[in-house]
Formats: C-alpha cells, structure tokens, sequence
C-alpha cells in the first residue's frame, strides 16, 4: 500500500509539473493587450535555472504599469510603400499579410542635419518554425515633405526558433541597412545582430500575479552592433544584452523577463518587467503617431496609427480633434477626412485607485497633402479663373471678395466666367473637407496673362529631354516622383528611372503642372 502511494504522489507531481512546448499558436497575436509591471532594479538571483525548478520571484514591487502588445502590421502606415517596392500592385494584401503578423515601434528617431528619420516600426513575421523582424518601415522629411521608407532586412533578425524545448540552443544573426545616398544624403545605417539562445529549465514560477505551474525559461544573449558611417566614418557602437525570459502557453508574452549585462559571470539587472494585474500607481499619459499621415487620393482620407505610451491606467479615452466621435481602445487608427493639424488629446484613468488617478495629454498631429489633393488654388486665364481642386464629389461656390465674399447666384462649377472685372475666389467642400481659395484679381479686357493652358510640355513621353510650346521665360523647374519626392530640378530627367512623375514649371507668365511618362 506505501508502494502505491508513493507512485500516485510522483505520478501527480509529474504531472502538475511537467515540462511544455511552446509553439507559434502560443505566441502574442496582433491586437492583444498585457498589462506589464515594470519593478525596480533588483538584485534576486534571475540567472538560477534548472530542470523541475521553482522560481520564486513574488518579492518584486511594481514602480510602474503599462500596457503593451503588438501593432497589426496594416495599420502602422507602411503597407502601401512596401507592396510598391516589390511591385505587388494585385497581390497586395496576400504578400503583405504573409510577411508580417506583428509591428511594434521603434522609439529611436535619426537627425541628419536637416533629414530626419522618424516613426521607425518593426515588421515581424510569426511562422510554426520562429519569430523573425523582417522589414523596418520609417518616414523621412526631406524639404518638408514626409517620405514613408520601407527596408528588408537582408538577413532576417530571428528572435525565437520554434517549437521552444527544453535544452534547445541556437544561434541566429540578422542584418539590417539603410543607405540615404541615393536620396543625395551622405548617411549610412546598419544593425547586425547576433542571438544566442538556451532553453535551460522548466518548472514552476510565482510572481507578485501568482504561480504559473508550467513555464519554460529561456536565456537569450544579444551581440548588437549599430554602425554609422557619414562622410566616409564609420561609427561602430557594439552592445551585448542578456536576457532571461520565462514563457508560458497561456500568455503570449514572457510572464517575468530581466534584462541586463554580465560582469565576471555574475548577472547585473536592469530592467525586470512581469505581467501583472492593475496597480494603484499614479497615472502618466503620452503617446506617439505614426506615420505622418498623408493624405490619400484613392480613399480620400489621411489614415493616422496612434501608439500608446501611458503608464500606470486601465481606461483610455481618445479625442483626435476633428468633431469625430473618440475612441476607447488603446492603439487605436483614426481616419481624418481633411488635411490640416489637429490637436489629439489622450486621458488615461487609473480606476484602481482611490480618488481615480487621471492624466491627459496633448499633442499636434499633421495630416499632409503631398499630392495636393484637397489643394484651394485658381488657375486664372484671359476668359475665366478655375479652381485647381478636382476631387470627385467637389462642390464649388464662387463669391465675390469686393462685396464682404458673398456667393455669386449661378457661380457653382469648377470654372467661373466672370462678366466684370473684381477679386474672386471660390470656396469648396469634398466630403466636408471645405476650403476656400485666396482672392485673385481678374480684368475682364487686357489682362494681361498668358494662358498656360494652351503651353505643351512635350514629347510626352518623353526618353528625357522636354521642351515648352511657346516663347515662355522659365524661372524654375521641380520634378517629382509619385511619392511625392522630389527628384530633378531640371526639363533633363534622362537621369531618372523610367515611369511617371509630376513635372511643375515656373514662367514670368504662371505657373505649368503636368504629368509626364518617362520611357
């Protein structure tokens, strides 16, 4: 009878026990959210492993609270620029989602005197055989307007190899490059890594959130190196992290995770974080946007991802300063019908607590217009004005600015004629984006201004160099790329790649915008 006791008490032990796989079924999806503890600096033993082990961390304090996850990857602003890149014009959204399942930014932002790199997100893909970062997408400024980049990694950055056992170890390298030469900017970017994992122990661990029975805990040593090289300088900055991670099946995410360096073989922490339930901790709101939002021809609308970086809250509440109704999740995407900045206010609430702790926060938010879309200009000539904005669904009011810019009866196409010599404009509305255009002159007799839209700009197209019909002064030239860069300064674009550009000509008689094949 002793004998058999003895064998139910190991077998039920075994059993409560034993050891897990972790696979890509288990792994974070896109849209889930944690509540993450950040404690203060420890000195526990983290590095004590072991098979059958207990892990008993229950002692750690919470100095702040988050809210963390993963981005879906189709809405972080880059989706487009990326099928673009590889000529995915029909297969879009099945390339896409194939390549990534998860986003997440990168706080970092890059100043190159008067280039900035900014709203750099992670693309990672979760497949049954790893967790990989596959594509960083970014926004660079150049003369004011925001250019969305997407970048392949060269060599995927694996994070995990999956299935994760007991007593795996690997070892993964990635690589990353950014070169801003061909944009006329002397900068260069590159990220190798180096990860080492070891998967070495299973058992139970307990944290300030309770026991996990089951948990696998993995040690992941991190050879970073960021190199930058400017006029012809490489600047190496080599780091090298640990990592010890403790995963279970039901979580997504590591349940306890510290992070540090190693002096002597003894492990320092830095940073140790846990999943955990909602504190009573003072409420800090701030968040982020990306990426610059333009405005988008084809959906007639500037979509905007927001990134949440509040602390310590369990409510959001989201005002992004269009009239529109708010939101209450947590990342949320608004979709603004107008170009224009808008002042987006984030509160967080901290329920928990008692009063509630309450924090708000504010910040401009810019929707541009690269492609001049929602554009207020007027076109005058010898007979007419006519406005430059021919967005479907556009309504136009012509009004006369000599008399307190009341509407003109009848005076509602895109081209008006007028039948006395005044300053007229036209106010406008598509979709309820509404604008009005400045007061321009027009003398009904004598005018005076060339009629630019008789001007050529020919061959179109064109193998290279374009010429103007007519005997016009040209004071300046601009070319620009359907990304809205601009790419020439010159009526010469043999230089440039073959497909289609914007080509805007300045005359001592008005200004010329027409759109021009290059072969």
């Amino acid at each position: 009878m002793k004998k058999i006791t003895l064998l139910l008490t190991t077998f039920f032990s075994f059993s409560a026990f034993a050891q897990i796989t972790f696979t890509s079924n288990d792994f974070a999806t896109a849209g889930e959210e944690f509540t993450v503890s950040t404690a203060n600096a420890s000195m526990l033993n983290f590095a004590s492993t072991g098979a059958n082990y207990n892990w008993d961390y229950s002692s750690l304090t919470a100095a702040s609270q988050a809210t963390t996850g993963w981005a879906n990857p189709n809405n972080a602003g880059y989706k487009l620029s990326w099928c673009l890149s590889h000529f995915y014009l029909f297969t879009c959204n099945s390339q896409f989602n194939s390549n990534f399942k998860l986003a997440s930014p990168v706080m970092n932002d890059i100043n190159i005197g008067n280039y900035t790199i900014s709203n750099i997100v992670e693309h990672t893909n979760v497949t049954p055989s790893g967790v990989a970062n596959k594509m960083r997408g970014m926004t660079t400024e150049i003369s004011g307007i925001p250019l969305p980049l997407t970048i392949d990694y060269d060599d995927p950055d694996e994070l995990y190899n999956l299935p994760m056992v007991y007593n795996d170890s690997y070892t993964n390298t990635g690589h990353f490059a950014l070169d801003l030469s061909n944009m006329g900017v002397d900068f260069t970017y590159a990220l190798s890594t180096t990860r080492t994992n070891t998967v070495q122990g299973w058992g139970s661990l307990t944290t300030p959130m309770g026991t996990f029975p089951n948990v696998l805990k993995i040690k992941c040593v991190t050879q970073r190196t960021d190199a930058v090289t400017v006029a012809g300088i490489t600047i190496p900055i080599p780091t090298t992290t640990i990592s010890y991670q403790w995963f279970s099946k039901d979580h997504g995410i590591p349940v306890l995770q510290a992070d540090g360096i190693e002096l002597f073989n003894f492990f320092i922490p830095t940073t140790v974080k846990y999943l955990d339930e909602q504190q009573c901790l003072t409420a800090a709101s701030d968040f982020s946007y990306i990426p610059t939002a333009d405005f988008n021809e084809e959906t007639m609308m500037g979509t905007m991802a927001f990134t949440n970086l509040s602390e310590n809250y369990n409510s959001v509440s989201w005002d992004f300063g269009d009239g529109t109704t708010g939101s209450t999740e947590v990342n949320p995407t608004h979709f603004y019908k107008c170009p224009g900045t808008y002042s987006v206010t984030l509160t967080v609430n901290n329920s928990v607590c008692a009063p509630n702790s309450t924090s708000t926060v504010v910040h401009p938010v810019v929707v541009t217009d690269t492609q001049n879309v929602m554009t207020t200009g007027v076109t005058v000539n010898e007979t007419s004005l006519t406005a430059d904005r021919d967005a479907t669904g556009t309504t136009y009011q012509w009004v006369d600015c000599n008399n307190a810019n009341a509407p003109i009866e009848g005076a509602t196409g895109q081209t008006f004629s007028p039948t006395a010599s005044g300053s007229y404009a036209c106010m406008l509305d598509t979709g309820g984006c509404t604008g009005m255009s400045e007061c321009k002159t027009f003398n009904l007799l004598g005018n005076g201004q060339f009629n630019m839209n008789n001007v050529q700009l020919y061959p179109n197209p064109t193998t290279g160099l374009l010429h103007l019909s007519g005997n016009l002064n040209v004071k300046s030239v601009e070319v620009y790329n359907m990304l809205g860069m601009k790419v020439a300064k010159s009526l010469d674009i043999s230089p440039l790649a073959s497909g289609m550009y914007l080509v805007k000509v300045d005359t001592d008689a008005g200004m010329l915008v027409r759109k021009i094949m290059k072969k």
